[in-house]
C-alpha cells in the first residue's frame, strides 16, 4: 500500500526516502507485525547516529490500516 501511495504521490515524498520491508526476510507475523516493525524502527533510531525518523505502516485483511512516525528527539 505504501508503494502505491508513493507512486501516486511521489511529489509529497522525500527523494532520499527508502523503503525497507522486513516481512520479506521474517515472514508473516500476523497481528504481531505492527508492534515488531515499531520495535525495529525504534531500535534503528537508537543505534544509528544518522537515523532521524521512520514511518511505519500496517494494514489487515479486513481493511483496518494505521501508520505511526517514530522520530528521534534529543535527550
Amino acid at each position: 500500500e505504501y508503494g502505491v501511495a508513493q507512486l501516486r504521490n511521489h511529489g509529497a515524498f522525500s527523494a532520499g526516502a527508502s523503503v525497507h520491508h522486513p516481512a520479506d526476510a521474517i515472514g508473516d507475523l500476523g497481528a504481531a507485525t505492527a508492534p515488531l516493525l515499531i520495535a525495529l524502527a525504534a531500535e534503528h533510531l537508537f543505534t544509528q547516529q544518522s537515523a532521524f525518523c521512520h514511518l511505519v505502516t500496517a494494514s489487515s485483511d479486513y481493511g483496518r490500516r494505521a501508520a505511526v512516525i517514530l522520530k528521534k528527539i534529543p535527550l
